[in-house]
């Protein structure tokens, strides 16, 4: 996760570890592919024609910077505009962003997410899968935009249970129990998160 537009270590990462590839190295992408870095464009189409020519050996998860909102304050938008002259093609990648998963299952035992676990205990795996892809707004009061908002937004604690003290107003933090419940409940053995 998090490569933020950082080309020169997308590529030493495909050089030391291997190009995806089906018979060998694989890969999830665990969201902010854009931002920060000069090279957001590049990195995005590198790791989406990979996605494509390989759906099955590349992953690539939605993290807070895959959203409209973020990547409008954190440069991409500005890269968009400065190499192509126009918005036009950022809303076109912003279309993507809705569309990317919020998480990978690895081996029906792995969960990768960007953020983390929600503020709402019962969350299935299913529903994750089914939630809506549009903006993540953190001052939603739909349940589900939370849960979107809380997949890329939130941060672990050692404290056990949930408090609203976050990066971001309206983020939730959570402790080590409310990871091992949500494992639990869906029959999983391990959260990898990145953000």
């Amino acid at each position: 996760g998090d490569l933020h537009g950082q080309l020169p270590d997308l590529l030493t990462i495909f050089v030391e570890n291997g190009f995806p590839d089906p018979q060998g190295t694989q890969y999830v992408f665990n969201g902010d592919l854009v931002d920060r870095g000069a090279y957001s464009i590049e990195v995005l189409t590198l790791v989406l024609a990979y996605k494509l020519l390989y759906p099955e050996t590349v992953h690539v998860n939605r993290g807070n910077h895959e959203t409209e909102s973020i990547s409008t304050q954190y440069g991409l938008m500005n890269e968009v505009v400065q190499k192509y002259g126009s918005t036009h093609i950022f809303g076109l990648i912003c279309q993507v962003f809705n569309q990317l998963p919020v998480c990978t299952v690895i081996d029906n035992s792995v969960v990768v997410v960007h953020g983390g676990v929600t503020r709402y205990d019962g969350i299935t795996l299913a529903h994750l899968e089914n939630v809506p892809r549009e903006e993540a707004d953190m001052y939603s009061t739909d349940q589900n935009a939370l849960v979107l908002v809380d997949l890329l937004w939130t941060d672990p604690m050692p404290q056990w249970g949930r408090i609203e003290a976050g990066r971001a107003p309206g983020v939730v933090t959570f402790g080590p129990d409310v990871t091992a419940n949500f494992l639990r409940s869906n029959g999983m053995g391990l959260l990898i998160r990145s953000h």
